[in-house]
């Protein structure tokens, strides 16, 4: 029998270690509480259990003032799993029942919600396309049938699938926009046309190091004209070259004097994926390392670092070089 809880309760919920303790089983929550502490979020953690044992845990931040739900990390659940199909469920019931309007996942293949849902959920949420409000089919419509590949309509909501080029843009980032001599498949006015239709602005640039060689592809994303948010993708053959301190040093300073609120660089090494995250926050700087490189490109992040940047907070994210 499959049972999803939505409070873990003081017997097994740790304010003090903000630990997830069930029969020995225990999961860190310090960075979701964290997030949750400082954005003024309602942090809750929801677990799964067969046959009595724990099986999953969902950790989930409710922004009831922005009327947001951000899953953070998904342990243990398998793609399409009936696992993962009841957590949709308590998800959704959750954002129903405080009348939420968006709704962050981190994968784009955890998006099948059919009929019962009236949100779109994609990476595209950091771009706040609305297709009650935005007109969204006319936007689709300017695209050509390859470049909506992948692209699902399900009542209200539309789903990217990986394959779909619009729902991996992040992969083109590293693939195409930033390959010299090379025609993307998903070029910079379809993302132009994309944001101006949402009352935001996308800028695109590219960052070599000194001897020229290609180094990722950068996304500004202004909304409302007053916030700027900067995300530097590395590109792959980039993860095989040692870095210097000097490159990033340079990029930092540049992102610092054209005065943009958020720097995201890359893996902090070759091959492991590692990042090093410090967020300045008063006097104590807050430190998280995550191990997934899909994990920083996720939908749910990338709106939280935005919100934050928006709050006026400056956000540093730098390569960590052992």
């Amino acid at each position: 029998m499959l049972e999803i809880k939505f409070s873990c309760g003081e017997a097994l919920w740790s304010d003090a270690s903000n630990q997830l303790r069930i029969k020995g089983y225990a999961v860190d929550f310090r960075w979701n509480a964290a997030l949750a502490k400082i954005f003024g979020m309602e942090f809750v953690p929801l677990a799964g259990f067969k046959k009595g044992a724990i099986c999953a845990v969902v950790p989930l931040l409710v922004d009831n003032r922005g009327r947001a739900a951000y899953c953070t990390a998904e342990r243990g659940v398998a793609l399409d799993s009936e696992l993962w199909l009841a957590f949709k469920g308590a998800i959704l019931d959750i954002v129903r029942e405080k009348g939420l309007r968006r709704l962050f996942l981190n994968s784009v293949d955890k998006l099948e919600f059919g009929k019962r849902s009236g949100w779109i959920c994609s990476p595209f949420q950091r771009l706040k396309i609305d297709i009650k409000g935005k007109g969204f089919e006319d936007i689709l419509g300017r695209f050509s049938p390859s470049k909506r590949r992948g692209i699902k309509r399900h009542g209200d909501v539309y789903v990217w699938r990986k394959g779909g080029d619009i729902g991996r843009f992040y992969d083109m980032y590293l693939s195409t926009l930033g390959r010299r001599g090379g025609k993307p498949r998903f070029g910079l006015k379809d993302f132009e046309v994309l944001a101006s239709e949402c009352g935001d602005l996308v800028e695109f640039r590219e960052l070599f190091t000194e001897s020229g060689d290609f180094a990722g592809s950068a996304m500004n994303l202004v909304s409302g004209g007053s916030v700027t948010v900067y995300y530097a993708f590395a590109h792959p053959k980039f993860f095989k070259m040692r870095a210097s301190e000097a490159l990033y040093a340079n990029i930092i300073k540049e992102a610092i004097s054209n005065g943009l609120d958020l720097v995201d660089l890359g893996p902090s090494s070759p091959g492991d994926g590692t990042y090093e995250f410090k967020l300045e926050l008063g006097a104590e700087p807050f430190t998280y390392y995550s191990y997934s490189l899909y994990f920083i490109r996720s939908a749910y992040l990338a709106a939280l670092l935005f919100e934050f940047a928006k709050k006026g907070k400056n956000i540093i994210s730098r390569k960590h070089l052992a």
